[in-house]
């Protein structure tokens, strides 16, 4: 008996306007709407690893209001274009079944990851931790990560604006100590254990902030106590149960993650008011941002001079060098 060949489905990034295609996605959010008549449509974001797209159900609408964030959703659907960006009119829906499995469908093929091996990203923190040579810093920071290693190894770093993809809070971790015992040289009058163990942790709140099996939502601690207090909380209960862990270092390093963004309009309670804190707040800034100007970098088609307008960074970047390195592959930051 001849094997069944393998269905290929298209991705978001590959979708053109105008064609019918079959594809399984994942489903960001549903909501009922009102058309101008009255009746109900389906507005549906849906979503896989290269971006996400908008989608209508304009028919038959009672068969599909149970769907909610985080199903995975097989449709064939038009591709059409609505105020100039890509949107699909949905013809059938139904929810992914064993059957799809067993014929190959991977929820993988969904979600979107960092493109760094997680493993060796973990490998390159321990090493980072190596470095500070107070032992009760040193402990402190080894005594975190160890209880969030799991929850680590997972978060996206945000839901949309920087790293918004599992595993990306521990690039964006990573990036950030190395970029930063890469500038501590250059700043020797800094302390040098407070800047690497401020930047390992200074997200670790986002570890209780942000959950969701396969779409990335906001926990109900994220939404009423928000990252940088979760992630105080974080510091002070690992440090109590340090014996006659140093007062003026616990201070500094609540200090460090309370401040880290920055300015009070970004969500800082305080703002960066010692060299080490503002010195944090300065490359995580620079981390994150060229982590947006990188993914715009990559969306763009080849051949367009600019990319599309990033709304976050209100500008778009005209694309003076079109050589982006494939992801990875950077040696230096391995």
């Amino acid at each position: 008996m001849t094997p069944k060949s393998k269905q290929v489905f298209k991705r978001i990034r590959e979708m053109v306007e105008g064609e019918t295609l079959v594809t399984f996605l994942l489903v960001e959010s549903a909501s009922l709407r009102k058309k101008a008549d009255g009746s109900d449509y389906l507005a549906l974001r849906l979503k896989d690893r290269t971006g996400s797209i908008e989608a209508k159900i304009w028919d038959e609408v009672n068969r599909y209001r149970e769907l909610r964030a985080g199903d995975i959703v097989k449709v064939e659907a038009e591709v059409r274009s609505f105020r100039g960006k890509p949107d699909l009119s949905i013809r059938r829906l139904r929810l992914l079944e064993d059957r799809d499995r067993e014929e190959g469908f991977d929820e993988k093929w969904l979600e979107e990851w960092t493109e760094f091996v997680i493993e060796d990203l973990w490998a390159r923190l321990s090493q980072f931790v190596d470095r500070i040579e107070s032992p009760p810093i040193r402990h402190l920071v080894q005594a975190v990560l160890s209880a969030k290693e799991e929850t680590l190894k997972r978060s996206p770093a945000a839901k949309q604006v920087h790293h918004p993809y599992f595993g990306g809070l521990l690039e964006h971790t990573v990036w950030l100590v190395d970029d930063c015992i890469r500038l501590l040289d250059n700043y020797k009058f800094l302390d040098h254990d407070l800047v690497i163990a401020g930047a390992i942790l200074h997200d670790i709140g986002k570890t209780e902030e942000l959950g969701g099996e396969r779409v990335t939502d906001y926990t109900v601690d994220g939404r009423l106590v928000g990252h940088i207090v979760l992630g105080r909380d974080i510091l002070r209960r690992h440090a109590a149960l340090i014996p006659d862990f140093p007062g003026d270092a616990l201070r500094h390093l609540e200090h460090l993650i309370l401040s880290h963004q920055g300015e009070r309009e970004w969500g800082s309670p305080v703002l960066p008011s010692t060299p080490e804190a503002l010195f944090v707040h300065l490359v995580d800034n620079l981390d994150a941002k060229m982590q947006m100007v990188q993914q715009a970098v990559r969306r763009t088609p080849e051949g367009q001079p600019f990319s599309e307008y990033h709304a976050t960074l209100g500008r778009q970047f005209y694309l003076v060098r079109r050589s982006v390195p494939e992801p990875g592959r950077d040696e230096q930051r391995g």
